[in-house]
């Protein structure tokens, strides 16, 4: 079913592209019939009431509306200096939002543009995962291939002989990661090549027997550059630029050293604490550039490099459409569904970086976010994936400050039991759950702040007791009042957090 909904995709992709070249030489040759005359500098004398942007009546009303309140917020994160960096919105291959903000260099005041290079974190992870399904497509190897098949000579023979190619794309070989202690501490100088990273995991225990669990995992990914340099023969910097970049005619995406003086590249600025006994003030100092970039991340791309790399997978340039149905049913590549639309894609973070591609195979659209701040697609990309796939922003309503002020306070929370699909109070010393700090509710801007498990959230009112986040609507504040209508505590619920909480006396 996957592999027949991509190629009807494209069949009605290729219909409207040979719709609008007809469409182009009927005006073609009306314009030459009818002796359209032109001026002596080349331009239609009437160029006047022609308008080469593409019209707002070219979007549903739907995309109209999301492309507005995208623009809006992405204004307003920019103003607010939360946001820096390019988002591009995608239909079908073409472009219809596409914005820069922020700069690349704040000392020379280098502002960023549509081709500033970010470093893309894990989004590279789907370079990788894609030069496999290649090979497999190849017959060079299969996703049940054990890695001691691939690399006879890998040092850790034990887990060599359990690991399978599928489980390394999957997370769930039990391996770790590759940004340990022993990284942190050690001269980043040495990790020229996929193999030098191999010392700071190869000899540690699995977490889990593969294929038992998930973990995240870097180090599974170095090995699968391995595997690809073993099997195709050459560089895995060089296959990839040669059967990737290449082919998807990506020329603005490569993997550049700390020494490489790269044009338009944006810097990384980060707010977090970089080194022992800083003070964390909230200023964005410079990130440290890491090294070349592995098989795990780190290559710079544009966001229409990144457009062209997915009109390649979805046009069946790089993969066929067997493989391609593998990548996205989360081989290497991330696949959820919200609202029943499938959503793959990948996203990517490090110090000063924060990137996420979302790609809507059954819609067409393609939303690119790369950002030079620690925190930049989260702040929007689920607002932004509700309208998507079909829902309206909640309409609200204005609350009274004495209304929003009732709310504020400390709530105690509710800790989740470990391996329970519900919530459990477990009181700590001081009445709240143990090592969990109350959350917070505090009026601000029509509506409530609130510091929940680590994070700020603001929440806007669509009733008196109930509010929505605006970052992610999906995520809903209740508030719960007893026989008096004294507010007794509160649950979030609909989002990536669900918390219940009660009351703190002041």
């Amino acid at each position: 079913m996957i592999i027949k909904s991509i190629q009807n995709r494209f069949k009605k992709r290729l219909w409207l592209q040979r719709s609008a070249l007809f469409l182009a030489l009927t005006i073609t040759v009306s314009l030459i019939i009818s002796g359209c005359s032109l001026s002596s500098t080349g331009q239609n004398s009437e160029a006047e009431d022609f308008d080469l942007t593409p019209p707002s009546s070219q979007h549903t009303p739907a995309e109209s509306k999301t492309i507005q309140d995208l623009s809006s917020y992405l204004e307003r994160l920019s103003a607010e200096d939360r946001f820096s960096g390019v988002v591009l919105l995608a239909k079908d291959g073409e472009s219809i939002f596409e914005q820069a903000y922020g700069y690349a260099d704040r000392d020379s005041n280098a502002a960023i543009n549509l081709e500033t290079k970010f470093n893309m974190a894990s989004v590279g992870k789907m370079f990788t995962a894609t030069a496999i399904m290649q090979l497999v497509q190849e017959g060079k190897l299969s996703l049940d291939d054990k890695l001691a098949d691939l690399i006879p000579d890998y040092p850790n023979q034990d887990a060599a002989d359990k690991i399978t190619v599928q489980q390394l794309l999957t997370h769930t070989s039990g391996l770790g990661d590759i940004f340990t202690d022993a990284y942190q501490k050690s001269d980043r100088s040495q990790y020229q090549t996929l193999d030098s990273y191999l010392p700071l995991f190869v000899n540690e225990p699995l977490q889990f027997e593969p294929g038992e669990k998930y973990a995240y995992s870097n180090a599974g990914f170095i090995i699968l550059g391995l595997i690809i340099e073993h099997v195709a023969g050459t560089d895995y910097y060089q296959y990839i630029n040669e059967n990737i970049f290449e082919p998807a005619g990506m020329a603005d995406t490569g993997f550049y050293s700390e020494s490489d003086n790269v044009a338009n590249l944006a810097l990384g600025y980060t707010n977090r604490v970089m080194t022992q006994g800083e003070t964390d003030d909230g200023t964005r100092t410079v990130a440290p550039r890491l090294g070349i970039g592995t098989s795990a991340g780190g290559v710079y791309s544009t966001a229409a490099d990144m457009l062209r790399f997915s009109e390649a997978l979805q046009n069946y340039k790089l993969i066929d459409a067997e493989r391609v149905a593998l990548l996205f049913a989360g081989n290497g590549i991330a696949s959820t569904e919200e609202n029943g639309v499938r959503i793959v894609g990948h996203s990517g973070g490090n110090n000063g970086v924060s990137t996420n591609i979302d790609i809507y195979p059954d819609l067409g659209y393609t939303v690119i976010a790369l950002s030079n701040y620690d925190e930049g697609p989260k702040l929007f990309n689920e607002r932004l994936r509700w309208q998507l796939t079909g829902n309206d922003i909640p309409q609200t309503m204005e609350l009274s400050d004495s209304d929003l002020n009732v709310l504020e306070g400390q709530y105690k929370t509710e800790a989740q039991s470990p391996g329970q699909g519900k919530n459990v109070i477990t009181t700590g010393p001081k009445g709240t759950a143990s090592g969990q700090k109350p959350t917070t509710v505090t009026a601000a801007e029509g509506g409530l702040q609130v510091s929940l498990r680590g994070s700020v959230h603001h929440f806007v009112p669509v009733s008196p007791t109930e509010f929505y986040d605006y970052a992610d609507p999906r995520s809903r504040l209740t508030f719960n009042r007893d026989e008096a209508g004294q507010i007794t505590g509160l649950s979030v619920s609909g989002g990536q957090i669900r918390e219940t909480a009660l009351k703190l006396e002041k």
